[in-house]
């Protein structure tokens, strides 16, 4: 089947944009768990990661919308 393979592929696609934002937060978690500076949920750094992580999710949900409607619109041609 190919649709099967083509949504796998992109789920790996996906996946690994979200290992990428992943690494990201990660390293900045790390920052406000130990930091150099005292820092808190009113740093910048929190609100960094929240932006990355909305922004990850926000790709990804239009990624999937996309994919869905070009499939609808292979089915209907």
């Amino acid at each position: 089947m190919q649709w099967m393979r083509k949504l796998t592929r992109n789920m790996i696609v996906m996946i690994l944009k979200w290992f990428i934002v992943g690494l990201i937060a990660l390293h900045i978690l790390e920052e406000l768990i130990y930091p150099k500076t005292p820092k808190g949920i009113g740093s910048v750094d929190f609100w960094i990661l929240m932006a990355i992580m909305l922004l990850g999710f926000a790709i990804a949900l239009l990624e999937l919308v996309a994919y869905q409607q070009a499939r609808k619109q292979k089915r209907s041609h």
